[in-house]
């Protein structure tokens, strides 16, 4: 009897499809663990435009507004706005025009002049 040597056809399909399979599953969780950590894009970006509203409020005794402080994400996946509201003001990371729009419930990230950050569960 002769020895076999290598693989047959067979054994190779089952291997790549036992590959196929395994990448199926994997990949959705890869693409969500993507997502949460895009957003520290959003947080980085949104704490840094808090740290410019207090430094403006420091000089000019009031907040700023989006043409008077204005700051960008790192990576560019959210944009960064400042609404005024009272004596203070709520800064929103939106990332509805990046692959970030299919980050469910936290397309948009925000951040009080008192600290509040919400929604919590994006935080």
């Amino acid at each position: 009897m002769k020895k076999q040597h290598g693989f047959t056809l067979i054994e190779l399909l089952i291997a790549l499809v036992i590959i196929g399979i395994v990448g199926a599953l994997a990949f959705p969780s890869y693409q969500q663990y993507m997502m949460r950590s895009a957003r520290s894009d959003a947080y980085v970006g949104l704490t840094r435009l808090a740290d410019l509203q207090e430094r403006f409020a420091l000089v000019n005794y009031r907040y700023g507004t989006d043409a008077e402080v204005s700051a960008v994400t790192d990576n560019g996946l959210y944009i960064l706005t400042t609404t005024l509201v009272g004596t203070g003001y709520i800064l929103t990371a939106d990332g509805s025009g990046s692959n970030q729009a299919n980050d469910t419930g936290c397309v948009q990230i925000t951040l009080t002049s008192a600290g509040q950050r919400a929604p919590a569960m994006c935080w």
